[in-house]
């Protein structure tokens, strides 16, 4: 009889745990990165000699933590002047860079996160705007959200001097209606009044909720009950007030092997403390271009957090005849 009840309870539990894989194993498909390992195209990488190491691949699943590990790990937008003209090796002209993701297929897309320097160190700052959009034919663009943001100033050290302050943010960015059909993903970063640089190094975007009634096709094709890929999201801009940027440089600033150096003109930035700032990133154009052989993403977006729901209560439902069974065969 004990036998039997210990049977009993652990065949309850292993039906239990299933049942909790599964509905994990289903949810799961929301919240996936659709822009891991896809191509993008828009900016090039600097051809200045001591800029062009910073071509980090922008979809490659790399986060960096740290500014001081910047070579290899970021992408640097990069803009200067000389004599009133732009220098050579500048890949935002007019201080504006910009790039765009081509998903593979049309997909619903819930929000973007941009891993984007927003500190203030080296002459390095966050950029000034970041603006994200979406489209399902690569032409008509609407935006997503753009957010504005300020140069923190820095601390000052025991010694008087100010201290750098490194800030790393994976900024997310989303409509106000939720989920949008999107093949297209382009983010335009906008440098800040005479600054030299803005980093990036690191764009998701994230599966959202199927948009209501909507097909697509890996042609880029939709047929939409729902007129969401026609309305422009506009989205709040951050109101902020804005600090002096770093003034800059005539000539293009030195920098060390493994870190951008400070312009020697670069002025002290702005003391007043500057709210929390956010950020995006830029492409590399030395990110290699996907593969012709590599399959383009599904335009299906998988269960939803709904349909898990369901799942799940009906495998628990199941949990619970069995094991009304096997007490009553244990009791026989």
């Amino acid at each position: 009889m004990k036998k039997s009840r210990l049977f009993a309870v652990l065949l309850a539990a292993v039906i239990a745990v299933s049942a909790l894989c599964a509905c994990l194993s289903v949810s799961a498909a929301k919240g996936d990165n659709l822009a891991l390992g896809k191509s993008y195209t828009g900016a090039e990488t600097s051809t200045k000699e001591d800029v062009k190491k910073y071509s980090a691949n922008l979809t490659d699943g790399n986060a960096a933590t740290k500014m001081s590990t910047a070579v290899g790990d970021w992408f640097a937008f990069y803009y200067q002047e000389q004599d009133g003209k732009p220098v050579d090796g500048v890949n935002a002209p007019n201080r504006v860079g910009t790039f765009t993701i081509d998903l593979g297929a049309v997909s619903a897309v819930g929000s973007v996160k941009i891993n984007t320097f927003t500190g203030n160190m080296w002459g390095v700052v966050p950029p000034k705007s970041v603006k994200v959009e979406y489209s399902t034919d690569n032409t008509d663009f609407s935006t997503l959200e753009e957010k504005t943001f300020t140069i923190p100033a820095k601390e000052k050290g025991e010694d008087g001097k100010d201290k750098d302050l490194e800030k790393i943010e994976n900024i997310e960015y989303a409509g106000q209606n939720g989920s949008v059909s999107a093949r297209y993903i382009k983010v335009t970063v906008t440098l800040q009044d005479n600054a030299v640089f803005a980093f990036l190094n690191e764009v998701e975007v994230l599966e959202g909720d199927p948009v209501g009634g909507e097909t697509s096709g890996d042609d880029g094709s939709t047929d939409a009950s729902s007129d969401e890929s026609s309305a422009t999201d506009s989205s709040a801009t951050e109101s902020e007030p804005s600090a002096s940027a770093p003034t800059e440089s005539s000539s293009a600033p030195a920098e060390s092997s493994s870190t951008p150096a400070e312009s020697s003109s670069t002025s002290t930035e702005s003391s007043s403390t500057s709210t929390e700032s956010s950020s995006a990133p830029a492409e590399s154009a030395s990110a290699p271009a996907e593969s012709a052989s590599t399959p383009a993403a599904s335009g299906s977006t998988g269960p939803t957090t709904g349909d898990a729901g369901l799942i799940g209560f009906a495998v628990l439902a199941v949990v619970a005849i069995s094991g009304v069974a096997i007490a009553v065969k244990v009791r026989k």
